[in-house]
């Protein structure tokens, strides 16, 4: 038999592209500026309603009365995020056994901003569960069995019937912590009359699970009477000698009459710390621009527990400094120039021989202030029969870091009032116009009507600088996620002294968002893989868009996205031409490869037709259309092609381009055997299937 072709349309391929893709409050959550709306309203802080070892959902916090909702946002550290802000009230995905803070704060709408975020709920998810285990089981809370002013020790918890032990961890705040778990039931090297919480959980073992903490015994060790001592003498509170970005050094506190000596410590919580005691007054490898905590205690010898830690220092290191920079140079302690009632004058330090200059600051205690160096030699708007210290210091400039501060110049003011002059008028406390992370813009004061101008200065307390005074509304080169307190003062003129300062407003920089970028690595074949965004700071959901070649695919399990940084791969969503991940604190790249499609994939089949012959009647020497066959193709392809036994000599077809095909039958078919064959392509690839039908008269 012969097989005429009557027609063939080529195939139209088309690419088909899927389109997928203890907690502080930080004022860097706070929007820059109003925009004219107004302050966001204050809401209360989060209170938990559950957790799991990857989720934590918290209680609504009721909204505020002036028409705002409440949104809530997480966190692994203490400060307020700048994105992820929701309005559900659970997160998951979290990392098991993980302190996190969740927060809250009103929601921006058209008449007002976001509100400051509140103080976070500290919640620690629990343990993690190790594939195949059962969870551990509950055990009950512990119970004391004795205390001494060093020690705590607890009864053993009974174990539950799984197999499981108890084991056991102490801490100083409520919540369990994440590690230092035990067996045994004594702690000890604990400080004298300091609350601590006592925790048991089921131990985790071949089958289970470690469980759920219980909750925490309180207790406090005794006042330091244990094996004959005397209790440790109380001590001053340090004060700073100096600091650097990277260091801390205080001046020797006064060791009490007792024989005791004194040791010192250093920690990031207003909480003494248990351990790192020491007895140097210099504290290093620390973090630029970061808050600490100095404390000092009398120390333990063979008479005398150690005393209960001072209350502590607060001092924050300095901005990220060096960079390749040689120390500052030392200088000499500031000589009395002359001073007045209201102002002291200085004479000039001798530079150093390395290039460095000077620069002077004041303050009213032998502590050298946070903020306020300035290259003048005078210090003006000073308050009569007050005693101020003048500190100075070698300047930083391009090769040398600034200095370590000389001792203080003590200076008393003249008690010689006023010098004739009006007392200052009394100025409006500033408002905040925008922020960033190293800088702060204020809205101007209203001047006051006795022809005074408003002068302006910031600090990193409460208490207004003496010096550094300046018309300016901008303070810049700011210590990125630092809290300032900003202050007005009517300005000193002719007729009138400087002005009483005005509440410090206070304000927290911006965190400073590091940007990371996504790289797609070049000369992947048969395809392309693009990335959007194609950079952002850690936490921004990218989307990956996948674009095979014609008879291409992805091959299966050959998208990766790896941290460049150490190469660990990040977890990558969903399906088919769309995928997404979540950027981390690293530059990634992204990699894939394309395979070609298998031709022995795709089925082509008959509407309504299996693999039997079609038995077909017709009437002998009739010239009209005695019967008809249609066959239909199951699915869609991007074109098709017909083909018949013996061709139009025998009979006729209808549509031999689309999906169907109606063949007409004459009195002159033959009869017998015959088929219908269609041919079909899908992206580029051609498939086959045939019909076999038999014709009787």
């Amino acid at each position: 038999m012969t097989i005429i072709r009557k027609r063939f349309i080529a195939a139209l391929v088309t690419a088909i592209v899927f389109t997928a893709l203890g907690c502080d409050t930080p004022a860097d959550s706070h929007p820059s500026g109003n925009g004219g709306k107004k302050t966001g309203a204050a809401v209360g802080m989060p209170t938990l309603a559950s957790k799991t070892d990857t989720s934590v959902t918290i209680n609504a916090v009721d909204a505020p009365d002036n028409g705002q909702t409440v949104e809530y946002a997480i966190n692994t550290s203490t400060a307020a995020p700048l994105s992820g802000w929701q309005d559900g009230l659970s997160f998951s995905g979290l990392t098991p056994a993980t302190a996190y803070c969740v927060f809250a704060r009103s929601r921006e709408n058209d008449a007002y901003n976001a509100g400051i975020p509140n103080a976070g709920l500290l919640v620690t998810t629990d343990p993690g569960r190790s594939v195949g285990k059962s969870p551990g089981a509950a055990v009950s809370k512990p119970t004391l069995a004795s205390k001494t002013d060093t020690g705590v020790t607890i009864n053993a918890v009974d174990a539950p019937d799984n197999g499981q032990t108890v084991e056991y961890a102490i801490h100083m705040d409520s919540v369990a912590p994440n590690s230092g778990w035990q067996d045994g039931l004594g702690f000890s090297g604990l400080t004298p009359a300091t609350a601590y919480c006592v925790f048991a959980r089921s131990k985790e073992n071949n089958t289970h699970n470690a469980g759920a903490a219980s909750a925490g015994l309180l207790v406090t060790t005794d006042p330091g009477r244990s094996v004959g001592k005397s209790p440790g003498a109380a001590v001053g509170t340090p004060t700073l000698a100096s600091k650097t970005d990277t260091s801390v050094t205080i001046h020797a506190v006064t060791a009490p009459g007792n024989g005791q000596t004194v040791e010192y410590a250093i920690h990031t919580d207003s909480v003494a710390p248990n351990s790192g005691w020491q007895d140097g007054l210099g504290f290093s490898g620390l973090t630029p621009a970061t808050a600490y905590y100095v404390f000092a205690r009398s120390k333990e010898n063979s008479t005398h527990n150690a005393g209960a830690p001072s209350a502590g220092l607060s001092v924050t290191t300095d901005p990220s400094g060096g960079g390749g920079k040689s120390p500052g140079a030392a200088v000499g302690t500031p000589t009395l120039a002359s001073k007045t009632d209201t102002d002291v004058t200085i004479n000039a330090v001798a530079a150093p021989g390395n290039g460095q200059t000077v620069e002077y600051i004041m303050g009213t205690s032998t502590v050298v202030p946070e903020s306020g160096w300035q290259d003048e030699l005078t210090f003006s708007g000073l308050t009569a029969e007050t005693t101020y210290y003048i500190f100075a210091r070698s300047k930083e400039n391009s090769t040398h870091n600034a200095g370590t501060p000389s001792a203080g110049l003590e200076v008393t003011t003249d008690p010689s009032g006023s010098g004739g002059k009006s007392p200052g008028a009394a100025v409006n406390k500033p408002t905040l116009a925008s922020k960033t992370d190293t800088s702060i813009t204020i809205h101007a004061v209203a001047v006051p009507g006795n022809g005074q101008t408003v002068e302006y200065n910031i600090g990193t307390s409460a208490e207004a600088p003496i010096s550094g005074w300046h018309g300016e509304l901008t303070f810049s080169g700011l210590a990125a996620e630092t809290t300032y307190y900003i202050f007005a003062r009517s300005k000193e003129n002719n007729t009138h002294n400087a002005g009483a300062h005005s509440a410090g407003l206070e304000v927290t920089t911006n965190i400073t968002v590091i940007m990371y970028t996504v790289t797609i690595t070049p000369g992947i074949q048969h395809g392309a893989i693009t990335a959007n965004p194609a950079s952002g700071h850690a936490e921004t959901t990218v989307t990956l868009t996948i674009t095979s070649a014609d008879g291409y695919r992805l091959k299966n399990n050959s998208l990766s996205v790896k941290r460049q940084d150490n190469q660990n791969n990040v977890p990558v969503s969903g399906t088919g031409n769309t995928r997404t991940f979540t950027l981390p604190a690293a530059n990634v790249t992204v990699s894939g490869e394309f395979e070609l499609i298998p031709q022995n994939t795709v089925q082509v089949e008959f509407d309504g037709f299996g693999n039997e012959v079609i038995d077909l009647t017709g009437s002998a020497g009739t010239i009209s259309r005695d019967q008809e066959l249609t066959v239909t193709v199951n699915g869609s392809y991007d074109s098709y092609d017909w083909y018949v036994t013996g061709g139009n000599r025998d009979w006729e077809w209808d549509d031999e381009t689309g999906s169907s095909i109606r063949i007409y039958f004459y009195w002159y078919s033959p009869i017998g055997v015959h088929t219908v064959t269609v041919i079909v392509t899908k992206n580029g690839v051609p498939y086959s299937k045939e019909l076999t039908f038999r014709l009787v008269y």
